[in-house]
């Protein structure tokens, strides 16, 4: 599958159980005198599934299931990663009205994910991000646990690259979105 090829719009939206708790490959992509690219593929590289291209004159994101035909108006959009505050505050708008809410609290700068709970129960509200501090300071390892289960992981593997691992109940594009969030906080 070709960068101009879309991937079913109805998977990245919701979580199949078939599909579910699958990794994928993140990369980050920068032309020179461009804004920075996000590209999530299946995990041997051979379909893309969503591209995270920054919206011009604002440091939004446009989510879609096509790198090429992205608008708001094209049957390849999917959603919208909203900067709220400069680095600090982002939301991720779903075209079904969810909003997840990224924030930066603390010291040390980690992210805190807030879901909407119109369609998350109280108990999975406020996800808090385990941060590797085994890892290099470099690289970017942050994972999200559920009643200790795992639901996401963020791996940075090289510069630009990156392990996504995501599960119910977070869907393909959330963790997308909470992706980018991360990558651009921790830029």
């Amino acid at each position: 599958m070709t960068m101009n090829q879309s991937y079913k719009k109805e998977f990245v939206l919701k979580v199949d159980n078939r599909n579910a708790g699958k990794s994928y490959l993140m990369t980050r992509r920068q032309k020179k005198g461009d804004k920075i690219r996000y590209y999530l593929y299946t995990e041997d590289e051979e379909q893309l599934i969503l591209a995270g291209i920054h919206e011009n004159k604002t440091e939004n994101y446009l989510v879609a299931t096509s790198a090429i035909e992205y608008k708001k108006d094209s049957e390849f959009y999917v959603g919208l990663v909203e900067c709220v505050s400069h680095q600090t505050s982002y939301l991720i708008h779903s075209p079904d009205s969810k909003q997840i809410k990224v924030l930066m609290l603390g010291e040390g700068r980690s992210p805190h994910v807030f879901l909407n709970p119109d369609h998350i129960t109280d108990e999975e509200l406020h996800l808090r991000p385990q941060v590797n501090l085994n890892c290099s300071s470099d690289l970017i390892q942050i994972s999200m646990l559920k009643k200790d289960k795992v639901v996401f992981d963020l791996k940075q593997i090289y510069k630009d690259e990156f392990k996504l691992y995501c599960t119910e109940p977070l869907t393909l594009y959330e963790s997308f979105g909470i992706a980018i969030c991360i990558c651009l906080i921790q830029s």
